[in-house]
This record gives structure tokens, C-alpha cells and sequence, in this order.
């Protein structure tokens, strides 16, 4: 039913493609005016400006959009004569340079979000949410008529790990990218820029769900560096090349190399699936020698550990890592609630909380209980 409706929008000639992406651009630039021009001025500023900004993305563009609302509040502050108009950020030039940075919506689209939840603008038209409407419709239209080029794509990329369905709708993901980050001035075609970003997300989603325990992006690329360098060794030196040649041909180690291939040729046995000769491999794993008592003196031990190493953090330190995961009884919390709690940064409360993590893993270390328990 998925390619039967594929097959229902209409290819886009070279010159309508044009004509769409660049009303597709003009949408985007559009918004970010009217989401930096009344009624959503201040709206948008007092957001960007406060700590929950912080998390958000792309952190450039918030960063740029504080900076010029800061000078612009101290120009202000040292008497400097300037209309309102001028003392705002949502002109030509911030829509731009915002619009430049935000190259996938994803600062637009929450500040939209934060829009929507205003209180003050209920009943009211807002034209950032018009306009926000305007460019989702426009682009869904021109992803459809791009979404034959996903499914001719996704079948080159043939994979027992994962279905034909599973590998366009991850392609998909990829042609909307490219939708948004695609600049019609630059002079190609937009299938030539689009082809790049579908294979990456198909690629990079069979690699990273196309099997049940996930192998490591990097250990991929050695095995497909590998498999080239002994192609151009074979034909070079007329003979199989050594494990130590291939190795000294991508400019990596020995057993670097042994790891990723061993890693690529890992595969899932089931418990109840033969694996010795004397039967199917579950019952070979049941440990039957740990007793109650063994289990409680592991538990005592344990606790010993965490008691003697809570007392090398701060009170802080250690009310954070509480709330984070939950210790005596607490509830808990997340980063951003932490944030709050404490008047602090999403980011800075992760900083304080690795960094009483990495005191603890010292402490156990080092601790005469904890280096017996993890010997």
C-alpha cells in the first residue's frame, strides 16, 4: 500500500523543483522574521534568555540571538538613542543569520511550541505559527513527490537485518533532511544533494539497530577499510596479504583490527539453541553455587562500600546523585528538575554530577572494602 501511494505524486520537472525549494527557503527565513518581530517578541526573548535555553539546539543560535539581545539591552543602558524597532533582533539581518544556524527547524519549532503555550497570545492570530504551518505543508508536499528516490535507495541497500519498510522510512528521515538544509542557489540538483542523506541514515540505522547487540560505528568503518585494503593489496602483491600488512594499510594495530572483525562476526545463539555436546547452552549458564548466605554477605559488603564512599562529596554533590537515581528513598529527578531546584544549569548539574561520579569511583578504588569487593 506504501509504494502504491509512492507511486501516486507526480516527479517534479527541474524547473518546478526549483520554483518549490526556493518558496520552501522563503517560508523558512519568513518565520524566523515573524518569530522575532511582535507579537512574539518578547515571547521568543524571554525564553532564549532564560536557563532552559540552555539545552536547546542548535546552541549557536541561541547563542547568537543572546548576544545581540544583550548589547542591545546594555546600548540601551548607556543612554544610546535607538527606536524599538532598531533595538529589536528581528530584523533582516537576525533572520538570516538565525535561520543559517537552525538548518533542520529544531529552534524554530520549540519556540513555536513555547508560543503556543503562551497565555497571552490565546485567541489571537500569530503569524510565526501561520507561517509554520505554511512551511510544514509545503515541505511534506515536496518530500512526497522525492519519496520514489527513497525507495530506490533503500532496495540497493539489501540487508537480512532489517526489512525493505524499515530501511525507507529511516531513508525517509534522511530525505527530510536534506529538504530542510538544501540551498537552491547553490546549482544542483536536488536529488544529487538528497542521495547523500538518505544513504547516510539508511546506513547509519543498519549499523546502529540492524542487530541485536549494536557494534560500534567506528569498528564498522575498520572492517570496510579492511576489506579495501586487501583488495589493493591482493592486486599489488599478487598473493593473500599478512593480518600485519592490512593493518599497517589503514593505520591501525594489529589487534585493533582482530577486535573488529571478531566484533562483525558475533552473532545471536538462543539458550534453548545446541551449543555443546552435551545439550542446548541455558542450563549450561545457572549458577547453582551461589547460596542465601553468600547473596547476603555480598549485599552487606556492598552497602559498607557505598556508606564509607558517600562521605568524600559535598552535601551537594551528594543530594544530586541521590535525586538521580533514586537513593534512600528518594524520588527521581532529572536533570532540568535538578536545574531548577538548584537555580543552575541543565549542563552544569551534568558537570556536578560526573564529577561526583568520578570522586566515587576513585573512593571505591581506593577504598580497603571496595577494593576487595572488586578485585
Amino acid at each position: 500500500m506504501y509504494l502504491e501511494a509512492t507511486g501516486g505524486y507526480d516527479l517534479l520537472t527541474a524547473d518546478a523543483e526549483r520554483a518549490q525549494l526556493c518558496a520552501i527557503v522563503e517560508l523558512r527565513r519568513d518565520r524566523w522574521r515573524a518569530l522575532l518581530d511582535a507579537p512574539t517578541h518578547e515571547i521568543v526573548r524571554a525564553w532564549i534568555l532564560s536557563p532552559e535555553a540552555d539545552a536547546a539546539r542548535p546552541l549557536e543560535a541561541v547563542t547568537l540571538l543572546r548576544e545581540r539581545w544583550t548589547s542591545a539591552s546594555s546600548s540601551r543602558s548607556d543612554g544610546a538613542a535607538r527606536s524599538d524597532g532598531a533595538a529589536r533582533s528581528g530584523g533582516e539581518e537576525a533572520a538570516l543569520a538565525v535561520d543559517a544556524l537552525d538548518l533542520d527547524g529544531v529552534l524554530a519549532d520549540r519556540l513555536e511550541a513555547v508560543i503556543t503555550a503562551a497565555p497571552e497570545l490565546v485567541g489571537q492570530p500569530v503569524p510565526a505559527l501561520e507561517i509554520g504551518a505554511k512551511l510544514r505543508r509545503a515541505r511534506n508536499r515536496f518530500a512526497c513527490s522525492n519519496l520514489r528516490l527513497v525507495v530506490r535507495m533503500a532496495s540497493r541497500h539489501a540487508d537480512g537485518r532489517m526489512s525493505l519498510a524499515d530501511r525507507v522510512q529511516e531513508g525517509n528521515l534522511g530525505l527530510l533532511m536534506a529538504v530542510g538544509r538544501f540551498d537552491p542557489e547553490r546549482g544542483c540538483r536536488f536529488s544529487t544533494y538528497a542521495a547523500w542523506w538518505i544513504r547516510f541514515a539508511i546506513t547509519r540505522a543498519l549499523v546502529n539497530r540492524g542487530r541485536s547487540v549494536r557494534i560500534p560505528v567506528h569498528l564498522h568503518a575498520i572492517v570496510g577499510q579492511a576489506r579495501r585494503a586487501e583488495q589493493t593489496l591482493r592486486a599489488e602483491l599478487g598473493r593473500e596479504p599478512e593480518l600485519d600488512e592490512v593493518a599497517a594499510a589503514i593505520d591501525v594495530s594489529v589487534d585493533k583490527l582482530v577486535d573488529a572483525r571478531e566484533a562483525m562476526d558475533t552473532r545471536i545463539i538462543g539458550l534453548d539453541e545446541p551449543g555443546r555436546e552435551d545439550g542446548a547452552l541455558g542450563p549450561a549458564l545457572v549458577c547453582d553455587g551461589m547460596s542465601e548466605r553468600e547473596a547476603a554477605i555480598d549485599d552487606r559488603r556492598n552497602l559498607a562500600v557505598t556508606s564509607e564512599v558517600f562521605d568524600v562529596l559535598d552535601p551537594m554533590e551528594r543530594d544530586i546523585i541521590e535525586q538521580r537515581f533514586g537513593l534512600r528513598g528518594a524520588e527521581v529527578m532529572t536533570l532540568g528538575m535538578l536545574g531548577k531546584r538548584y537555580a543552575l544549569s541543565r549542563e552544569r548539574i551534568r558537570q556536578l554530577q560526573n564529577r561526583a561520579l568520578d570522586k566515587l569511583r576513585v573512593a571505591v578504588v581506593s577504598s580497603p572494602v571496595g577494593a576487595t569487593a572488586y578485585a
